[in-house]
């Protein structure tokens, strides 16, 4: 069972596929050109050795040194160990095979990379993470599974709670990229102390610790050495590493691969604005004569197009036009009416009895904020009550 998951699909339960992967040395070399155009943790099964961390400094980039485009920055942060063989030519050519779709998504990635990246950094955490919502959403914070994983990193929503990523009638912060990137990084950084390995971590992302720890009992159990190339993984989890491999490769030689890289400047896209009051960004677009898409992209958070000060303080705006907009802002007035209400869970609450409290009912207290009959309340977790507000949309 597949305790903790981020994954954009769940692996099929007894679909397995031995990767063929080989260690290669630490430096990134790149392809030959192809031609072919209540969760918790789960804790280390008893009797599974992991290795430790051999540092705690993992590694050290300085993105503030001006090369110009992020991506160069980005390559200088590549610190997880080279992957070659079979598999990553295969996951290098379905790359290819989609020349225009890979352009087109590393232009989307924009406005989010330059921000990761320097998370990465701050952390000192190998900046190949920057590259995982390439492949766990295309870079479009608004993906969604099958499995309800969302955002830009695809946390399920109970994966998402146990990182205290908001999830309500007004936010989702699993589509946050603040707070979605912090749990992410959170998570890379738990799995990578378990493991001491990063091979391991990343596909621990996406199949769960659980799963993989069983699979490298099993792999000693059978006298081997718990090395990713020797661990029986579902097909998913199996492309996971080679998959990342191949863009790594793409990233560090896009002439080789007859890729072009998006001008992306290695300096920050966003600013981030704090509010202590209710702001309608229907009502800043129209004020500051900016496209409400503008907001969205920045915030993809907020489920509806109004920042609700008692669910979220802060936000994003393109860097070049903050000014304007913080100017815009000294006239604003903020909406009379509260666009909702919320209430904080304390210990003993049950759905049936705040519904109760608040006078709501169950159904609709439930619906406002996404919770299911086997949902687990948290003690301080922010409901929405709903009926305080009618609700509206992006379009609306």
């Amino acid at each position: 069972m597949v305790l903790f998951s981020c994954g954009c699909t769940t692996a099929q339960e007894g679909v397995s596929a031995t990767p063929n992967i080989e260690q290669a040395p630490a430096t990134t070399a790149a392809l030959e050109p192809t031609r072919e155009v209540e969760v918790q943790p789960a804790p280390p099964i008893e009797g599974v050795e992991l290795k430790a961390p051999a540092s705690s400094k993992l590694v050290s980039v300085d993105l503030t040194r001006d090369d110009g485009e992020v991506w160069g920055a980005i390559r200088r942060g590549f610190a997880i160990p080279d992957v070659n063989g079979a598999a990553v030519k295969s996951q290098t050519n379905i790359w290819l095979r989609h020349r225009g779709s890979l352009e087109a998504m590393l232009q989307d990635s924009e406005p989010y990379i330059y921000y990761i990246a320097k998370e990465c950094e701050k952390r000192s955490l190998p900046t190949e993470l920057a590259l995982i919502p390439f492949i766990e959403s295309k870079f479009n914070p608004h993906a969604r599974s099958s499995s309800s994983a969302a955002g830009l990193w695809q946390f399920i929503p109970s994966t998402g709670q146990h990182f205290k990523l908001k999830q309500n009638e007004w936010v989702d912060e699993r589509r946050d990229l603040v707070a979605s990137t912090r749990a992410a990084l959170d998570y890379f950084t738990y799995l990578y102390e378990m493991y001491g390995d990063w091979q391991l971590a990343l596909i621990s992302f996406n199949w769960g610790e659980g799963s993989v720890a069983k699979a490298i009992q099993k792999a000693q159990d059978a006298g081997r050495e718990p090395i990713l190339r020797n661990l029986d993984l579902p097909a998913e989890t199996a492309a996971y590493v080679p998959k990342l491999q191949a863009l790594k490769n793409i990233i560090s030689a896009p002439k080789q691969y007859r890729v072009s890289l998006p001008d992306v400047p290695n300096a920050p896209y966003f600013v981030a604005i704090k509010r202590k009051s209710d702001l309608d960004l229907r009502e800043l677009a129209k004020m500051t004569g900016l496209k409400l898409e503008e907001f969205r992209q920045l915030n993809p958070g907020l489920k509806q197009p109004v920042l609700v000060a008692s669910q979220s303080q802060t936000l994003l705006v393109p860097i070049d036009k903050a000014d304007e907009i913080k100017s815009s802002l000294k006239n604003y007035k903020p909406p009379t009416r509260k666009p909702g209400r919320s209430y904080k869970v304390r210990k003993g609450d049950t759905i049936g009895g705040i519904a109760h409290k608040l006078k709501v009912s169950v159904h609709s207290l439930m619906a406002a904020n996404g919770l299911k009959t086997h949902s687990v309340l948290h003690v301080g977790m922010d409901l929405t009550v709903p009926g305080s507000a009618s609700r509206t949309d992006w379009n609306g």
